[in-house]
């Protein structure tokens, strides 16, 4: 299962890992020996169709760079791959080998159309996903399915509505089907992911209807990744609605956000072991110093799980605004309730209250924050 807290940027270059590393690592170790003899061209395709030789072959591919690393050397040695694919699927192939050839020709493409801005490779991966759906093969032809779903993930941002919802659809049939293992669950999760920053109304649907299935399942294994699924939901929901945000201030003391009741409020998810919450610290004491007299508040909701560390970071930076830190160890880092509540995924994660209590703003740092309080407090005073 995927680990809480991965960044929240959606990466298509994870799934292509998943399908060249991690079919090689789960695939059967052959009991040939590879034929080391020098001067021997590593592409050369073994004649026969033998399935242990092949494998031992494909598998040799897959973990092979080339000396040239320089762009043309790269397409070359992708290129390479993509016709050895080509040529492995005329033959007559047990299923094992021919799912083995089909990714690392769909995986050799991949690399080369978004890794390497190859059109034309671009185009033949279009081609080859599409054939693969209408392979006799029955494995090929269902690995052409999974296949398509991915390539489609890849350029979710260029998809129309429809198109979205489709692809929504698809992955919420394919999580209905089998056994859900990591790749399945990467999918699920990297679609939803995906879908924040372009229709987050349809990601919060997404998230729903992803953990419906999860939860159909009846696997205990799967409650937390059900309960963050329902979180995003929630966050994405929030525009317009009240945040509910409760804890324990560093003093030990009770919290609950109605105490900034009228206030404009931005609750920051952090960590003193976050790069970019650290980098992020001076713009937003910055705003704290323009606004706060203006009614700007500050909670911080940290995952830290260090309570000395905690401290000593805070005793070294004086913030002045309010922290709350989760007093039972079962309870900190991504386990918070605030966290879970919310299925905050990345940290930093900024979300922005105006004067009625409502949600303004899910990604309120940067320039965003500067643009929101202008439009909630005014221009900006000098710092003090």
């Amino acid at each position: 299962m995927p680990v809480p807290g991965v960044p929240n940027a959606f990466r298509p270059a994870a799934l292509l890992r998943l399908l060249l590393v991690g079919l090689v690592l789960s695939a059967p170790v052959a009991s040939a020996v590879a034929d080391d003899t020098p001067d021997k061209d590593p592409y050369a395709i073994p004649e026969g169709n033998n399935p242990t030789a092949l494998s031992l072959y494909l598998r040799g591919l897959m973990r092979m760079f080339p000396e040239d690393r320089t762009e043309e050397g790269l397409k070359q040695h992708f290129g390479k791959l993509s016709q050895i694919g080509t040529e492995l699927l005329s033959r007559d192939l047990d299923d094992d080998t021919a799912l083995l050839a089909v990714r690392i020709k769909f995986g050799s493409l991949t690399i080369l159309s978004q890794q390497l801005g190859d059109p034309a490779a671009a185009q033949q991966l279009s081609k080859f996903a599409a054939a693969l759906k209408e392979d006799t093969r029955p494995a090929v032809a269902k690995e052409g399915e999974r296949l398509d779903l991915i390539l489609r993930l890849n350029r979710i941002a260029s998809l129309t509505d429809a198109e979205r919802k489709q692809l929504v659809d698809d992955v919420a049939s394919r999580l209905q089907e089998g056994e859900l293992d990591d790749e399945k669950l990467a999918l699920v999760t990297q679609t939803a992911r995906g879908l924040e920053d372009i229709d987050r109304p349809l990601a919060a649907s997404a998230y729903q209807l992803f953990a419906k299935y999860m939860a159909a399942r009846g696997d205990e294994r799967l409650s937390d990744e059900i309960v963050r699924f329902e979180g995003a939901a929630r966050r994405l929901s929030l525009p317009g609605n009240p945040i509910e945000i409760q804890g324990t201030t560093l003093a030990g003391e009770p919290f609950q956000l109605d105490r900034f009741k009228g206030k404009v409020v931005l609750v920051d998810f952090w960590a003193t072991w976050c790069p970019p919450c650290i980098a992020e610290l001076p713009h937003i004491r910055k705003l704290y110093e323009q606004y706060h007299d203006r009614g700007f508040e500050i909670v911080g909701i940290t995952l830290d799980e260090n309570r000395e560390r905690l401290d000593q970071f805070l005793a070294e930076q004086e913030l002045p605004w309010t922290t709350l830190f989760e007093p039972n160890p079962e309870k900190q880092g991504w386990a918070n309730p605030n966290v879970v509540r919310y299925g905050v995924s990345a940290i930093p994660t900024a979300i922005l209250t105006d004067q009625e209590g409502k949600v303004v703003s899910l990604r309120a740092y940067g320039e965003e924050l500067d643009r929101k309080l202008k439009e909630l407090l005014g221009p900006p005073t000098a710092s003090k």
